[in-house]
């Protein structure tokens, strides 16, 4: 089925929905068309809407899209994407806003950080903290989301965000939902596939953090990781 606005009552416009209902009353392609403003002759803005959404599967998943997938779509631009990652990015820093002036000098302060974001999940998080050369926090991502008992990581999604937000320094972090903090042969094996991959895109590999019940593992301080000097 395709939206066709000439045909469509006032009362069934995303923005008009909006005034009269509130924005909670809306679905999320409406509020998709919104954002986006304008379709193009052969579709209108809410049929764009709706392929952006069938791609995203739910609109959880949005955190994750690209500036490069957006700009695919047939309807989104250099402009609308930019203005769709903006909107995404506002609302990632209202729900969970990050102190611009906050420092992490050690695996102690990391751990502290990523222990109220991880250690009552019960699926294993895999996270990311970005760092400038003065130890302050850019941005924290979270990479992938797994079972139980383990989770996937690629390399490449985890730097790539650390080149986009220009990035001196990265500490991982995973939580083990057993509670018991200490490293797999497959986190031994990631670590090792993130600090090469590191190394490649020049950002300091600082830590690798495995968060269990009221402890944690640090890779560093167990001297898996090189010391890093100031």
């Amino acid at each position: 089925m395709k939206y066709d606005f000439k045909d469509m009552t006032s009362m069934e416009k995303p923005r008009e929905k909006l005034m009269k209902y509130g924005s909670s009353n809306l679905a999320d392609y409406e509020l998709l068309a919104i954002l986006l403003c304008t379709g193009t002759r052969k579709k209108s803005v809410l049929d764009v809407a709706i392929d952006l959404s069938k791609y995203l599967k739910s609109i959880q998943s949005i955190h994750d899209i690209t500036y490069e997938e957006l700009v695919t779509f047939d309807g989104i631009g250099p402009s609308k994407a930019l203005l769709i990652l903006s909107a995404i990015e506002l609302g990632k820093r209202m729900i969970n806003p990050i102190d611009e002036n906050k420092t992490i000098k050690s695996s102690m302060e990391a751990y502290l950080f990523f222990k109220k974001e991880l250690q009552n999940e019960t699926q294993e998080y895999f996270v990311a903290l970005y760092l400038s050369s003065a130890n302050k926090i850019i941005t924290y991502r979270i990479i992938s989301i797994g079972t139980a008992t383990h989770t996937v990581a690629s390399p490449k999604d985890v730097m790539k965000w650390g080149v986009k937000c220009s990035a001196y320094a990265i500490i991982i972090a995973h939580n083990h939902p057993s509670g018991v903090a200490y490293p797999s042969k497959q986190d031994m094996d990631v670590t090792k596939q993130l600090i090469q991959a590191a190394q490649v895109v020049d950002i300091v590999f600082v830590d690798h953090i495995i968060i269990g019940n009221q402890c944690y593992y640090s890779f560093h301080e167990n001297r898996i990781i090189p010391e890093v000097s100031s």
